[in-house]
């Protein structure tokens, strides 16, 4: 029998702009629509980091999923995860602007519509694949989506990928500073390039364990479990 898993569905992101022009009117029965809009925008504004600085980061992400029923596209679900700030590593120069961020994403809230419960399994799925991208990327040390932890295996990234952006940035610098006869403009050229070749090409093997529901609170408590 064909799998019939995610039919129908389409998986994205909830952006300030998508924020302002969605009916959110079918999770009513889940919570009222004021109470889920605000929590959307919280996770949508400039994320504070560990030294309580704007940055240029959301403070969050919301996931969301579409159906298509009768020709018609329905919002049927929505995870809202929030970037928890992390310490920074205490590195200098090119290896401090190369270094892994240290925040951590942990989801806060789950809504699936009612009539829709069979496709919760997908959005999950592609919930935990996209989580899994922001953490072998860097972009996060960890994330925790309800029981399940994702994180970098070790030995995959650490002092010889942080070495690999510098060499690449250094070769962008290089080149792009002899095509514009600059070492500025090299700079800032190699700095995009290589920013934009490492995200695209640079990603960790993760791993993913299980937690205790317990132990899930206590990470977003930050309390012991």
């Amino acid at each position: 029998m064909a799998d019939n898993k995610g039919k129908g569905c389409s998986f994205t992101q909830i952006t300030k702009y998508v924020l302002k022009r969605e009916n959110f009117d079918a999770f009513e029965a889940l919570l009222p629509k004021d109470e889920l809009i605000a929590k959307m925008s919280e996770v949508l504004t400039p994320f504070i980091d560990y030294n309580g600085k704007k940055s240029y980061h959301d403070a969050g992400i919301v996931y969301a999923m579409y159906k298509k029923v009768a020709k018609q596209k329905h919002l049927i679900a929505i995870a809202i995860i929030k970037r928890v700030a992390g310490e920074p590593e205490k590195k200098k120069g090119l290896e401090a602007l190369f270094a892994n961020s240290t925040d951590t994403y942990e989801l806060t809230e789950k809504f699936i519509l009612p009539d829709f419960t069979e496709d919760e399994e997908f959005f999950d799925e592609m919930v935990l694949s996209h989580l899994e991208d922001i953490v072998g990327s860097g972009q996060a040390k960890e994330a925790y989506f309800e029981d399940t932890r994702i994180y970098v295996k070790e030995g995959v990234k650490g002092i010889s990928q942080t070495l690999y952006n510098i060499i690449i940035f250094i070769g962008m610098a290089c080149l792009w500073g002899t095509v514009f006869d600059s070492i500025g403009l090299g700079m800032c050229f190699g700095l995009c390039f290589s920013t934009c070749f490492n995200l695209t090409t640079a990603r960790a093997k993760t791993g993913k364990d299980q937690i205790s529901q317990d132990a899930a609170a206590a990470e977003q408590t930050g309390e012991e479990a």
